[in-house]
């Protein structure tokens, strides 16, 4: 088989834009890998930006239950202290009319 100068010119162009194209394909997968990676990290900051407004979710839930607690707590120490100040004047009560008694007596 006899292969001329003009087909072996036109296979050895070929051969290098077959050469040139590969080059580009390589680039190109280098540049898609580089934006696959851009994009993950992206996924990652929405993930992480989700899990930050949960948190923040949570802060504002126990800042509620925190501020809730307080009230009650202050209504209870409200209700002990009208107690013990009624147990005193009761007590002073009582020991007023044992002075009161006493006198009487003497």
């Amino acid at each position: 088989m006899e292969v001329d100068l003009a087909t072996l010119w036109v296979v050895e162009e070929t051969l290098e834009v077959v050469e040139e194209t590969l080059e580009v394909v390589e680039v190109t997968l280098a540049v898609v890998g580089t934006l696959v990676e851009e994009e993950a990290m992206v996924v990652e900051v929405v993930a992480a930006e989700g899990v930050v407004e949960e948190v923040m979710v949570d802060i504002m839930d126990l800042e509620g239950m925190l501020a809730t607690m307080v009230v009650v707590l202050v209504i209870a120490v409200e209700e002990a202290t009208v107690a013990v100040e009624t147990k005193v004047v009761d007590m002073v009560a009582v020991l007023e009319d044992m002075m009161v008694t006493k006198k009487e007596e003497i």
